[in-house]
């Protein structure tokens, strides 16, 4: 790609800078999504294909580390709610997402940061388009849609109860993670390794992967990343839950001082914080690790998830918990589209916990 090693380093240096000091959306966090999508996207064969050209793994590591790039530590119902700069600019739609992207590319034009230049026209295309449609996804109020989608794309790859290779369609089978080694241990005869069957099974494989379909992976890769926080162990999740609640809090204050409606999860007085995680953990977490598991192994991850729902469960008041218990529908949650992503250290009326 040509990159000189003084651009790459005034690059990063001033993507580091375009983050500012808020609790939670900062470079600290961009790191780690950063990493969970190269890890993701290296070490997982089922995926490979989304790799198989440097530029494509240069695109997807530029739109992780830019995702939250100048976040102003306060979610897009705020922007919309105060009419500031950003919500009038963007019309209200996706405001900080635009603003991400907005940042990013403006650091892209400065001669000393500019990573793309001697790319073609054709490759800087790509991986702008690859860039928009990643941070564009981690929009929480898209996020049904992009999970629906992703589970319509793999149903589409190979019906959920099928027992063989059969398709309707002249590309070649295509196939979930589960149902490859299903197919694998179908076909594995002579003691071999069941990887040696399944290779050809598995779903991203460049030759039975469209670029739309490689896109939509892309953007559940960064999404689940961009919430995996809390699949990382305990401690690693308390320490960056607590930072989410004060940016909650911190707003909470502003929209207060600003005689706006105090969203009740950011209100440091009454918010019951593990209500809200498990909330945030049934609706939004776990069923985006689970459809992830699909394609990549998450095992890991949901066994994780798993420890701190109990974690949070043990810590509702009672009084609280027949309502964490009961069902509600998928619409109840989509207020968490435009909430900071994680949890805390913080229970009912903001007292802290261990």
């Amino acid at each position: 790609m040509g990159v000189r090693q003084e651009t790459l380093q005034n690059f990063l240096q001033g993507l580091e800078n375009g983050y500012n000091d808020v609790p939670y959306h900062n470079s600290a966090h961009a790191a780690c999504v950063c990493h969970s999508v190269h890890w993701i996207l290296t070490n997982n064969r089922e995926v490979a294909a989304l790799s198989e050209r440097p530029i494509e793994l240069f695109a997807a590591v530029l739109a992780a580390m830019a995702h939250d790039m100048n976040h102003s530590g306060h979610n897009n119902a705020f922007h919309v709610a105060s009419a500031s700069d950003l919500a009038m600019l963007y019309s209200d739609q996706s405001v900080l997402e635009m603003h991400h992207l907005n940042s990013i590319f403006q650091l892209l034009k400065l001669e000393e940061c500019a990573l793309l230049a001697k790319l073609s026209v054709e490759r800087r295309k790509e991986v702008r388009d690859t860039i928009i449609s990643m941070v564009l996804a981690t929009d929480l109020a898209v996020n049904f849609p992009t999970i629906n989608e992703f589970k319509a794309m793999l149903n589409e790859w190979v019906p959920p109860d099928a027992d063989g290779p059969e398709r309707t369609t002249t590309r070649p089978p295509a196939r979930t993670r589960r149902q490859s080694m299903k197919m694998a241990k179908k076909l594995s005869i002579g003691g071999l390794p069941l990887g040696v069957y399944a290779e050809d099974l598995f779903s991203a494989h460049s030759n039975t992967i469209t670029k739309k379909e490689k896109t939509l992976i892309l953007k559940m890769i960064l999404k689940v990343s961009d919430i995996s926080n809390v699949t990382k162990g305990k401690s690693y999740t308390l320490a960056w839950t607590e930072r989410v609640v004060q940016e909650f809090f911190d707003q909470g204050d502003l929209e207060a001082t600003l005689s706006l409606p105090v969203t009740p999860m950011m209100d440091r007085n009454t918010a019951c914080v593990p209500k809200q995680q498990i909330g945030f953990y049934n609706f939004v977490a776990k069923p985006m690790f689970e459809v992830m598991d699909l394609l990549v192994p998450m095992e890991h991850a949901l066994s994780n998830l798993a420890g701190m729902y109990q974690h949070w469960e043990t810590l509702i008041p009672t009084e609280a918990k027949a309502a964490v218990s009961a069902p509600r529908r998928e619409s109840e949650f989509k207020r968490l589209s435009e909430a900071p992503r994680r949890g805390s250290r913080y229970s009912h009326r903001g007292s802290k916990i261990a």
